[in-house]
Parts: structure tokens; sequence; C-alpha cells
């Protein structure tokens, strides 16, 4: 438990001072177009899971690989950047 604060503190610093991308994003797939898109609705990896017919390990993967894709260093991240680019919309 310790670990994951400790990680959530340390990243917030890190966004704070807007670290700069290592590597260029690469496009989306499909499936972690959709789980993105339901996550910016409020939907859990548990319910995403469910809605899509697949294990919520495979959401946790998808949301890894988007996260690297967008230069996240977090999921709420990777969903604010997702919908200030356009790649997902909100409504």
């Amino acid at each position: 438990m310790f670990g994951h604060y400790f990680h959530e503190i340390f990243m917030r610093s890190v966004t704070r001072l807007g670290a700069v991308r290592k590597t260029p994003g690469r496009a989306l797939s499909n499936r972690e177009h959709e789980c993105l898109a339901l996550a910016v609705h409020g939907m859990t990896t548990e319910d995403i899971a469910i809605k899509l017919e697949i294990k919520s390990r495979t959401v946790q993967f998808h949301f890894d690989s988007i996260r690297t894709k967008l230069g996240a260093a977090n999921r709420q991240e990777a969903i604010a950047l997702a919908v200030q680019s356009g790649v997902v919309s909100a409504y």
C-alpha cells in the first residue's frame, strides 16, 4: 500500500514539472480506444472487462499500453490527455 501512495506522490511531482515524453506517441489500437472511451465515462477496470467480455487483467494491459503511447504517468492523466487532444470525447 505504501508503494502505491509513494508512486502517486512521486508521479504527481513529475507531472507538475511537465516532464517531456521520451518516445513519440503511437496510434491507439481499436481495443485501447474502446477501453479509454469507456473509462472517460467513469467505468472501472472491472466494468470495462464485463462490457467488452475480456479479463480485468487484459484491460489493465491495455491501459499500460495506452499510458505508454500517450506518455501519461497514470490512468487519470491518460484520460485527460486523450480528451484534451480529441482522441476520445467526454460527452
